[in-house]
């Protein structure tokens, strides 16, 4: 009987023992997805922060994809003049996307030619961003349109604001035409205006090349531009330290497809998404958020879509085009802690964590489109990520690097 009354004592403690144990695992648990949940809402309210001092209080966005390189390149040559950079002049002996003879040879840099159409000189138009300002409930006043450029080019040298010239040849333009063909208004950024930030060797030049990522914004842009025919172009000339160039590479305009009447419908359109990388300024989670998440009333006539899809892979082929990798393609999750699901959607207040996408992590491409159920419904037909997401016109791939 006292062996029988020790083991069930022994059973006893064991048991309290195990309870305490799994309070005690529980509390840590919950303990650390209260500490995800906090570092989560601050990185989403300092996110919002942050896009809300650099494009003012707007609403919704919407992205113009372009994606399109420039085929016209002009330098300053030795008599100050600026000519074109490409053409005859070239010793590639290939075409290229400057024209008959243009940019297609990774060749050299400004100090092993003395050839100026020899560098390979590339300026991308990604895309052109329109941001609606905040319309109150009354849609009383007049609110006008936020425009932000953003280019990627790929260059043998460093790009910088010389401060030597008058007028300035550091400088971004996006200019608006009319249903004929003529401008009607044009704007222009300078110097500090014009944001430059080197990306890493270029996948396709390594050895002389470099990527940077090229942005403007304008403010306070008035509506009546884009209207339904009316198009949008922009160019950019960069000031840099290549002596060879005269210190400066214009490109030619780039023009982007004419509004739609339609636009206002979310499949024939990309909403801005916004992702904000880990970083020690925002926590360690990279983080997307949706149109509808700024806090402002809706833009009068917009409709937006149900959902966003979105994707997210490294970046380990020879360009920065989404086919062109081989790596593993990711969802994001619906949480930051565990338990979590990973999806391929997410509505258009949401938010959604990369959770691969790490400090220090090195160079991403995230992909999203708009998805409104049963026209432009998920590309999901093998439920895995990597699906063939059709006209390229219609989805956005953003290069983030940690």
């Amino acid at each position: 009987m006292k062996t029988i009354t020790s083991l069930k004592f022994f059973i006893t403690i064991i048991a309290i023992a195990t309870f305490m144990l799994i309070v005690k695992s529980c509390k840590k648990v919950d303990k650390n997805v209260n500490a995800n949940t906090t570092e989560a809402e601050a990185t989403k309210a300092a996110a919002i922060k942050a896009f809300k001092d650099k494009y003012g209080n707007v609403s919704a966005g919407t992205v113009i994809n372009i994606n399109k390189a420039a085929n016209e390149y002009f330098y300053r040559d030795a008599n100050g003049k600026m000519v074109s950079l490409y053409g005859n002049n070239s010793t590639n002996g290939a075409p290229g996307v400057g024209g008959i003879s243009g940019p297609s040879v990774c060749k050299a840099d400004c100090s092993t030619t003395s050839n100026p159409a020899d560098l390979r000189v590339i300026y991308t138009l990604d895309y052109v961003q329109r941001f609606f300002g905040c319309e109150s409930n009354s849609g009383s006043p007049v609110y006008k349109s936020t425009v932000s450029v953003k280019w990627t080019v790929s260059v043998p040298f460093q790009i910088g604001y010389t401060n030597n010239n008058y007028p300035p040849l550091h400088y971004g333009d996006v200019r608006f035409k009319n249903s004929s063909g003529t401008v009607i208004n044009t704007l222009t950024a300078t110097n500090g205006q014009v944001t430059s930030t080197m990306l890493g060797a270029d996948p396709s030049c390594s050895t002389w090349n470099n990527l940077w990522e090229v942005t403007y914004t304008f403010t306070q842009v008035n509506n009546s531009n884009f209207v339904s025919g009316n198009t949008i172009e922009a160019s950019v000339s960069l000031e840099n330290d290549c002596a060879l160039l005269g210190n400066v590479v214009t490109s030619g305009y780039v023009s982007a497809p004419a509004f739609s009447q339609n636009a206002y419908l979310p499949c024939n359109r990309v909403d801005f998404l916004l992702v904000t990388p880990a970083s020690s300024g925002f926590g360690t989670k990279t983080i997307a958020l949706g149109n509808a998440a700024f806090g402002c009333t809706t833009p009068s006539g917009l409709v937006y879509g149900d959902l966003y899809q979105l994707e997210y892979r490294a970046v380990n082929g020879s360009t920065l085009n989404w086919a062109d990798q081989t790596s593993t393609v990711f969802w994001a999750k619906s949480h930051p802690s565990t338990p979590y699901t990973l999806t391929p959607t997410m509505s258009v207040s949401g938010e959604l964590y990369l959770e691969q996408m790490t400090i220090g992590s090195g160079q991403w491409l995230v992909r999203y489109r708009n998805v409104d159920t049963g026209t432009c419904g998920v590309f999901n037909s093998t439920g895995f990520p990597n699906e063939n997401w059709g006209n390229p016109a219609l989805w956005v791939t953003e290069v983030i690097t940690l």
